[in-house]
C-alpha cells in the first residue's frame, strides 16, 4: 500500500466527513476508499472512524492520526515543491494581503524589488482590514498576510514587522491640537472610528474605561480612507496609527497629538498560510518584506 496515498485518503475523509465525498474529490472508486481505510485500521489495530447519521467522524485514535497525517502530508508536499524548484529561479504567483495603512508603500517597494531581482514572480495584492486578511490567510486565499494588532492583544507568535504609536488626528482647517492628550481629554473630541468589533475600537474603549471616561464617537466608518474624508469635510477627529497618515502629516493636511496615559501602540505582523506548501517565490517575498521593515527600524 502506498502510505502517502493512504494518508491522503484518510485525511480527505476526515475533512469531508464522508467516504463517498472523499471518493469523488480524489477521483477514486468508493470500494477502493473503503479498502484503504480497512487496511489502515488493521495496521493501527483500532477503528479510525465512527459512523453518524450524516456520515463519519474520526474516532479518538482517528483524531490523533488526522493531526499527524496533516503535518506529514504538508511536509511531503513542501519537499516536492522544493525539489521541483531547486534548480530554477523563484517563479509563480504570490498573493499578498495588505492593510490599507501600509498598502501603498509596501506594494510599490515590493514590486520594484521583484522587477529588479525576481522578474519571474507574479505579484497579486489584496487589501482589506486585519480581520479580512487574517481570514484570507487561514482559508489559503493569500500566501502572505500583514495583520494589525494592538497593545495588549495576542500577536499569536507571528513575525512582528514594526510598531507604530496611535495619534489623535484632525484637519489642519480645524483648531490646533495640543502636542499631547490623555485618555480623559480624548473624550472631548468628536471621533470618526470603525464600528465594533474592531481591535482599535476595543482598545480605545477599554483604555477610556480604565480612567472612568467614554469615547465621543459621532460617526462610524470602517475604511481608513473614508475616515480621512469625513475628518477633512466635517472637521471631526480620529485615532489612527502614525504610519496611516504620514503623508498627510508631512503635507500639512492633518495635524496630530500624541496619546499618553497610557501610550497606545499598533503592531503589524507577518503571517503565511498553512493551507498549502510555501513556494520558493513566497518565501523570497516573505524575506524581502521582513528585511524591508528591519532596515526601516
Amino acid at each position: 500500500m502506498n502510505d502517502l496515498r493512504a494518508l491522503r485518503v484518510f485525511s480527505e475523509i476526515c475533512r469531508l466527513g464522508s467516504f463517498s465525498k472523499a471518493a469523488v474529490a480524489l477521483g477514486m472508486a468508493q470500494p477502493s476508499i473503503s479498502r484503504i481505510v480497512r487496511e489502515l485500521e488493521e495496521a493501527v489495530g483500532s477503528p479510525l472512524f465512527l459512523r453518524t447519521g450524516r456520515g463519519v467522524v474520526p474516532s479518538e485514535v482517528g483524531e490523533v492520526a488526522f493531526e499527524r497525517a496533516e503535518r506529514l502530508l504538508l511536509e511531503a508536499d513542501q519537499m516536492m515543491v522544493d525539489l521541483r524548484n531547486a534548480s530554477d529561479n523563484p517563479s509563480g504567483k504570490v498573493i499578498v494581503g495588505l492593510l490599507p495603512s501600509v498598502a501603498q508603500h509596501v506594494a510599490a517597494d515590493l514590486t520594484k524589488h521583484v522587477i529588479n531581482h525576481a522578474p519571474e514572480i507574479f505579484l497579486s495584492f489584496r487589501v482589506g482590514s486585519s480581520d479580512q486578511v487574517d481570514r484570507w490567510v487561514s482559508e489559503g486565499r493569500v500566501d502572505i498576510g500583514l495583520l494589525g494588532f494592538y497593545k495588549g492583544s495576542d500577536e499569536g507568535g507571528e513575525t512582528v514587522l514594526f510598531r507604530s504609536e496611535l495619534l489623535l488626528i484632525g484637519s489642519a482647517r480645524h483648531r490646533c491640537l495640543p502636542e499631547v492628550v490623555n485618555m480623559q481629554q480624548l473624550s472631548e473630541y468628536p471621533l470618526v472610528i470603525a464600528p465594533e468589533p474592531n481591535g482599535l475600537r476595543l482598545l480605545l474603549r477599554d483604555a477610556a474605561r480604565s480612567v472612568g471616561s467614554t469615547l465621543n464617537v459621532v460617526v462610524e466608518a470602517e475604511a481608513i480612507e473614508l475616515q480621512k474624508t469625513i475628518i477633512q469635510e466635517c472637521l471631526y477627529f480620529s485615532v489612527v496609527a502614525r504610519t496611516a497618515v504620514e503623508d498627510e502629516l508631512r503635507s500639512g493636511i492633518f495635524h496630530s497629538a500624541r496619546i499618553e496615559s497610557p501610550q497606545l501602540l499598533r503592531s503589524v505582523a507577518l503571517t503565511t498560510t498553512q493551507q498549502r506548501p510555501t513556494s520558493r517565490a513566497a518565501r523570497l517575498v516573505t524575506d524581502v518584506l521582513i528585511e524591508k521593515f528591519r532596515r526601516s527600524r
